[in-house]
């Protein structure tokens, strides 16, 4: 009985062994295998890796380079509409009494330059406000020399002519005139209208 038992034990004792190699032989086996399989893999996986980051810089770079160009876009037209504002301005200031004719070709040179870089409106009006300029100026001095007021032909012309400001600073999306800004052009208008009477 106890050479039984010590072959049950030294049995048990290699069956435990085995059970361990085979597990510990089998996880190894799994993860060498693996392992290889990794090795061939990884030059497929790298490529792919690279495709990516290659792609991702180029698209970067695009992104760069059209964000350049929309920033000098903005400037180049906000510069534009500024201009047009200005010349509006002079416009307006001799629209009652100068030489409107000397700024309407003043307005139609920087037109032909610049009017790409304004917007739809803003391109339409400003040269709608060059265009009215001398009919109304004519038609304010043809109504100074018989005594009559103003016709509503006229008003709207001048009303037309007065819109291009507002359009041209809504178009760059800054605050419209203000009141006292108004006031002060109506004030430099009727002094240049005054002006104009007596030299009359």
């Amino acid at each position: 009985m106890v050479a039984t038992a010590i072959t049950l034990i030294v049995l048990n004792l290699i069956g435990m062994a085995y059970l361990v190699l085979r597990s510990f032989g089998t996880g190894y086996g799994t993860k060498k295998g693996g392992n290889a399989a990794d090795r061939e893999d990884l030059p497929e996986l790298t490529r792919i890796v690279e495709d990516i980051k290659h792609q991702n810089a180029q698209l970067l770079e695009s992104l760069k380079s059209h964000n350049q160009l929309r920033v000098a876009a903005i400037d180049k037209r906000l510069q534009a509409h500024q201009e047009a504002f200005t010349l509006w301005r002079k416009l307006v200031g001799v629209l009652w009494n100068g030489d409107v004719n000397s700024v309407v070709e003043e307005c139609q040179r920087w037109w032909d330059e610049n009017c790409l870089y304004l917007e739809p409106e803003a391109r339409n009006a400003f040269s709608i406000a060059y265009f009215l300029a001398p009919s109304v100026q004519q038609d304010v001095g043809g109504m100074r020399n018989h005594g009559t007021g103003h016709t509503p032909t006229v008003e709207a012309r001048h009303q037309e002519i007065m819109r291009a400001g507002d359009v041209l600073v809504q178009a760059v999306q800054l605050p419209g005139l203000t009141q006292a800004e108004e006031r002060s052009m109506k004030q430099t208008k009727e002094l240049k209208a005054g002006e104009g009477a007596e030299n009359g």
